[in-house]
């Protein structure tokens, strides 16, 4: 995952949640970023859907992060039953 300003580490492995959402909706309007993140600046990773029969569960990660760019390096993951 590759970050640009606003955001900081504490991005890397965030889930998006309620609070998450505020603060990306606070970025579109201080930081003029898209809230999908069409301009590059932010991916994601779904880990769980309705529609998956299994769900993806991070076991091991690691982050390394500077000058506003970061990646969550996912060493070891597994699929685990709903």
């Amino acid at each position: 995952m590759f970050f640009s300003a606003p955001f900081t580490e504490a991005w890397l492995g965030r889930a998006l949640d309620h609070k998450a959402l505020a603060d990306l909706r606070r970025y579109v309007k201080t930081d003029r970023i898209t809230l999908t993140g069409e301009g590059g600046e932010y991916e994601t990773l779904v880990l769980d859907v309705p529609f998956f029969r299994k769900r993806i569960v991070i076991r091991e990660a690691e982050t390394e992060y500077a000058n506003y760019r970061g990646v969550l390096k996912i060493s070891r993951a597994e699929l685990v039953p709903k």
